[in-house]
């Protein structure tokens, strides 16, 4: 009887001590791919740049201007939103535009030109900030894609208003 016990608490441990180095492998496993799909991604977004010579235009509402003492010379930014997207946003624009009206609608017509990536207006602010700020400065190219910025008022109400996608 004592053998028996000794022989199942043996095979018990060596099932435990099994499990436990399949469950270490698996997860290193996991790992090992996670680190792979993440290299694949970067490689991937890489090869996602690609030459812009384009427009789009959204029209947005001015909510409000934002005075944000640490922006970069030639940038001001003010709070926005599109119509019925109740969801307002931040939007870089050139410091020289001064005239924009709380409440009213405006056409920003975003020009791109130059080798980048940009699949969202996070990665769009990512090239139109140093485009304004070198424009500022007098150097109209920031190395990348240069974005330049035309905002007019727009009298468009409803689905008039323009939401184009960004150039694809």
């Amino acid at each position: 009887m004592k053998n028996i016990k000794n022989i199942v608490i043996v095979v018990l441990s060596l099932i435990v001590v099994l499990l436990i180095f399949f469950v270490v492998k698996l997860k290193m496993d996991s790992n090992i791919e996670q680190k792979n799909n993440t290299n694949n991604d970067m490689t991937e977004n890489e090869l996602e740049q690609k030459e812009y010579d384009c427009s789009f235009t959204q029209t947005y509402r001015v909510i409000d201007k934002i005075d944000y003492p640490l922006a970069a010379d030639g940038v001001s930014y003010i709070v926005v939103d599109t119509y019925q997207g109740y969801d307002p946003f931040v939007v870089a624009i050139p410091s020289s535009t001064d005239n924009l009206e709380t409440y009213k609608y405006y056409e920003f017509t975003y020009h791109l030109k130059g080798k980048g990536l940009i699949n969202n207006f996070k990665q769009l602010n990512s090239y139109l900030i140093p485009s304004l700020f070198n424009k500022y400065n007098g150097n109209n190219s920031s190395g990348t894609v240069y974005v330049e910025l035309d905002i007019v008022e727009t009298s468009k109400k409803g689905v008039e208003q323009i939401q184009e996608d960004i150039c694809k």
